[in-house]
């Protein structure tokens, strides 16, 4: 299957069993990533687990030696294969590779491996992503997002929007509803969550809020609830992390389970360590960890009417420290001979053994994330003494860093329903309030005076925790979850509209006299005008019309007349004379064969639409482009050949292939500081931007991940612009060198890509060239597209050509979610960005009954080019075995007529 691969001999490889994994290992050491991980990886009854432990640039034959040391194992179950020191996407390719090779399952992460406590292996949510188990002659499926998996990894593995501001983020213990517009302080906090909180086997955590954002809106929270299956809603433990929107005074539990109707159950903090050590901690406002909680789980009881008290929450599970004593009651324990501790949600309660009438309102009493209580029993005031002696005590024995975050509070004004300040427990009672007895009221000898009211002093009355306020209790009336008026509403997904090329149409411009010249904004002679296709040009928003075949004529027609004029509102005076949007200089590639630079063949372009499109405005681009490309020399206009004058066969034709630009030219530049380009692309596109502004909103709504930043608007309408009429001549301007607008464009089209799902696998396009030019493709090895290159993920039933171009893709972004209506529309299209790399894995010319084949693979941005390596090899072998594949398989994409073109340009080829 890899003859390329067979032709070199094994390299040597080491192995070790370290802890619950045997360990392949290149070089003499093993590498300190893959011990520690080898040592605390859980076993797995199914599959032998295989820790490869590789480096950058390994030998050629290290996958020949890792199949014959597993294949001289006994030992036919499954592995679990995770590779270390080398790119992630190995795993998928050697998981397939050592699958058909061994004839044995192979499981192996999709994605980065990220390592949670407890030894689980958690892989985050992108497109494709989780561990992968590959079957021999079967198709690749998803196994679980998590190892070991627990028993609710289903309910907790796709990353889901719950709102135009909200969304459903799987973490290694359970899931993340949080708000999504503070893109840097949802990262920082998300980073804690992965690395802290637990994977517990029959406990689903739900955390809920990010501090330092916005309230979180329990809509999102309904929206989760109700894709659960009954063991999932069993399962799920909700922990209340950052901001919610509640009614005051209300607790996060019962306000779920009122909206939810159904009982649910919370964590009192967030739980940290191990599952078999597990500790829980308040969340500050701050974010910061609070006091390590006594309770545990909590159930809380939807009410029946919404003008019913709440009943007290359960207290399912908790821990008691030893100092506390020895159990004498639910909670309860006998700290001393006269006296017990009681564990309640806001701490410990210091009490007589009797249980006093306010005992129902200490018990409800909600707990303060920065301040664990320690109340003192107040009833009988002649035990008080006594009491606050004990609470003293107790609070000394506490370990400090809980001690440090304790206040002593009187039970009378927890009862009364009032936080205490926050004074650290050194023996004082601060409530704030004045209670007037004499020691000799009290017949106590200490001289003291102690300050109550006989009203605080006897609270018999029935518990009751205060019902919702009427308008809160008027929503609840109503189906569904209760939505806050600020919260957007979402329209449904299917709804969401298309743009069709249509609507990227402006007001045909006014015709006025051209003078006989004109200088150029920065007083350089403007470059002459031309028609484009002998026509005029296309409708405002850039559309590029392809150059007429000229026959054997070296330079195209270029009609003598005035050079336009462009006034201060960007229109041309004179109809009759229009300017490309696209300038495009000649290129000054040279190419690497013997034969002397020739032009390379090109197909006949498209037919123009019927009718006779409005001419065109220019706009001026932003001051600092406009610096540039009056830097630049405008060059004459490329050679263009017609196909039918240069056969595929024809000896003698070579291809030209890209020179590296200037950087001014460049398209990719950092997605941040583009508002001057941002700027020009909304003045020189503003009827395509109103038309395109509210769908492309409603579909940034429908998927968060695409509005991080506050441009994504823009960047957005940029990609779809550009997958439209104004971007067909965006690419073939990056290819020859242009400066200036599309430049300019490139960059907010990669702006928006940016943030589009990635795409690992093969893709396919089509081309023609002849046996020669594929031969001198060969031998460049390597082939640098300076502009966008199209392909797709599934072969495409309309494209012409003579050979199939098969590329294995890293860094591709699937545009599906921004595809146009129309003759634009692509299914299954991937775009790479301008700059990337492939290297040429095989060439095979065409024959009179079969294409010819060409299959490259996507270098990394720091990838050195090098000799081939075994990173090709695999490549090779799984784009073999996609071509096998797709012969298979009736699937097919559809290519729209209009974007025929962009998916027949083979990368790196003027």
């Amino acid at each position: 299957m890899m003859g390329f691969l067979r032709s070199h001999p094994p390299a040597a490889i080491l192995r070790h069993t370290v802890g619950n994994a045997l360990v392949l290992h290149a070089r003499e050491r093993i590498s300190p990533q893959a011990r520690s991980l080898a040592l605390t990886v859980v076993e797995d009854p199914d599959h032998d687990i295989v820790v490869l432990d590789l480096y950058e640039d390994p030998p050629v034959g290290i996958w020949e030696s890792v199949a014959a040391t597993l294949r001289r194992r006994r030992r036919r179950r499954g592995i679990r294969l995770i590779v270390c020191g080398v790119p992630h996407q190995t795993g998928a390719l050697a998981g397939q590779w050592l699958c058909d090779r061994l004839r044995r399952p192979v499981v192996t992460p999709h994605g980065q491996l990220v390592r949670a406590t407890n030894g689980t292996l958690f892989v985050p949510t992108t497109e494709g992503s989780g561990w992968v188990r590959y079957r021999p002659g079967r198709t690749p499926v998803w196994e679980s997002q998590r190892y070991p998996a627990p028993p609710w990894d289903g309910s907790a593995a796709q990353f889901t929007p719950t709102s135009a501001v909200a969304a459903v983020e799987p973490i290694p213990g359970g899931v993340w509803i949080r708000d999504t517009r503070d893109a840097v302080v949802v990262s920082d906090r998300g980073q804690w969550l992965v690395s802290a909180v637990p994977c517990q086997n029959e406990a689903m955590t739900v955390v809920l809020g990010c501090p330092g954002t916005p309230p979180l809106a329990l809509d999102s929270v309904a929206r989760f609830w109700r894709g659960l299956d009954p063991d999932g809603r069993r399962q799920a433990r909700f922990v209340h992390y950052g901001p919610v929107q509640l009614p005051v005074g209300e607790a996060l539990g019962q306000r779920l389970a009122d909206l939810l109707e159904s009982p649910v159950v919370c964590f009192a903090g967030v739980p940290v360590g191990r599952p078999d050590r597990l500790r829980m901690f308040t969340v500050r406002p701050d974010g910061c960890p609070g006091w390590q909680v006594f309770t545990r789980d909590l159930c809380f009881s939807p009410r029946r009417a919404a003008a019913d008290p709440a009943t007290l929450p359960r207290i399912l599970s908790h821990e008691a420290p030893p100092l506390l004593g020895d159990p004498v009651g639910p909670l309860t324990y006998q700290y001393a001979s006269d006296a017990v501790v009681e564990i309640v949600q806001s701490g410990l309660w210091v009490r007589d053994a009797e249980v006093p009438p306010n005992a129902g309102r200490i018990r409800a009493h909600l707990p303060d994330p920065a301040s664990l209580a320690l109340i003192v029993d107040d009833t009988v005031p002649a035990r008080l003494p006594r009491l606050r002696e004990l609470a003293d005590d107790l609070t000394a024995r506490l370990d400090p860093a809980t001690r440090g975050g304790s206040a002593l509070q009187l039970a009378s004004a927890v009862a009364a329903g009032r936080r205490a300040r926050s004074a650290v427990a050194d023996g004082t009672l601060d409530d704030g309030r004045t209670y007037r007895f004499t020691a000799a009221d009290l017949a106590l000898d200490d001289g003291r005076t102690y300050r109550f009211t006989a009203a605080d002093l006897a609270l018999d009355e029935p518990v009751e925790v205060a019902p919702p306020p009427a308008e809160v209790r008027a929503g609840m009336t109503a189906p569904g979850p209760l939505s806050p008026s600020w919260v957007p509403t979402i329209p449904p997904v299917a709804d969401v509209p298309g743009l069709a090329a249509a609507e990227f149409v402006v007001a045909p411009v006014e015709q006025a006299r051209a003078p006989e010249a004109v200088p150029d904004l920065n007083g350089a002679p403007a470059p002459q005008a031309h028609r484009i296709g002998g026509r005029a040009a296309g409708p405002a928003g850039g559309r590029l019309v392809p150059v007429a075949p000229t026959g054997e004529r070296r330079q195209p027609a270029v009609p003598a007349g005035p050079v336009p004029l462009r006034t201060s509102s960007g229109r041309l005076t004179d109809p009759a004379t229009t300017t490309a949007l696209w300038h495009q200089p000649a290129s000054v590639d040279t190419p690497t064969g013997t034969g002397g630079p020739r032009p390379r063949p090109v197909r006949p372009p498209a037919a123009p639409r019927s009718g006779p499109p409005p001419a065109e405005p220019v706009l001026a681009a932003p001051t600092s482009a406009r610096e540039s490309a009056s830097a630049s020399t405008a060059a004459p206009p490329r050679e263009v050949v017609s196909v039918s004058d240069s056969p595929a066969g024809e000896a003698g034709q070579f291809v030209r292939f890209q020179a590296t630009p200037a950087s001014q030219a460049r398209g990719p530049a950092a997605t941040s500081g583009l508002d001057a380009e941002r700027s020009w692309l909304r003045r020189r596109f503003h009827q395509e931007f109103d038309a395109a502004t509210s769908a492309i909103s409603r579909l940034l709504a429908e998927h968060p991940r695409l509005q991080a930043g506050g441009e994504s608007v823009t960047d957005a309408v940029a990609v779809r612009l550009y997958l439209s009429a104004p971007g067909d001549g965006v690419d073939q301007a990056l290819r020859s060198g242009a400066v200036g607008d599309p430049v300019l464009f490139a960059r907010c089209v990669t702006a928006g890509m940016s943030r589009l799902p990635s795409y690992r696998g093969a893709v396919c396009l089509s081309t023609r060239l002849s046996g020669d030019e594929l031969q001198e493709i060969g031998a460049r090895r390597v082939l640098t597209e300076r502009a966008f290159t199209h392909a797709l993920t599934d072969p495409a039933v309309n494209l012409p050509g003579n050979v199939d171009v098969l590329l294995w893709s890293m860094t591709a972004r699937r545009t599906r979610l921004l595809e146009p209506e129309g003759d634009h529309h692509v299914d299954s299209r991937v775009l790479f960005l301008p700059g990337t790399r492939f290297r040429v894995l095989e060439v095979a010319a065409p024959g009179q009954d079969h294409p010819g084949r060409l299959l490259l693979r996507e270098l990394a941005a720091d990838e050195p080019v090098g000799e081939p390596g075994p990173f090709d090899d695999l490549a090779l072998a799984s784009l073999r075995r996609c071509v096998d594949r797709w012969a298979a398989t009736a699937r097919r994409s559809r290519v729209g007529s209009a974007s025929v073109p962009r998916l027949t340009c083979l990368p790196g080829l003027v």
